[in-house]
């Protein structure tokens, strides 16, 4: 469902880089993927007795140290390569 939703939302800003640009795919994907794992941990903290926002934590700070790294020199992480 979420897919559907994201589908017709552009990729890009601005319109600066093409709506089939790869790499922006990669890094939506990237992102979207720790979210939904984090979210996920968080539903079955609780049942443990444990915190859900510390438990979401771990996956989204991984996740998007993974995506900087992934998009590293690009014009969606480096300002200066953008058009």
């Amino acid at each position: 469902m979420a897919a559907q939703a994201l589908r017709g939302l552009p990729l890009t800003s601005g319109g600066a880089q093409p709506a089939d640009d790869a790499r922006a795919r990669l890094g939506a994907s990237m992102l979207m993927a720790p979210l939904v794992a984090a979210y996920e941990r968080a539903l079955r903290v609780p049942s443990r007795g444990g915190d859900p926002q510390q438990a979401m934590l771990p996956p989204i700070v991984r996740g998007g140290t993974g995506v900087l790294v992934a998009l590293a020199g690009t014009p969606y992480t480096d300002p200066s390569a953008r058009p």
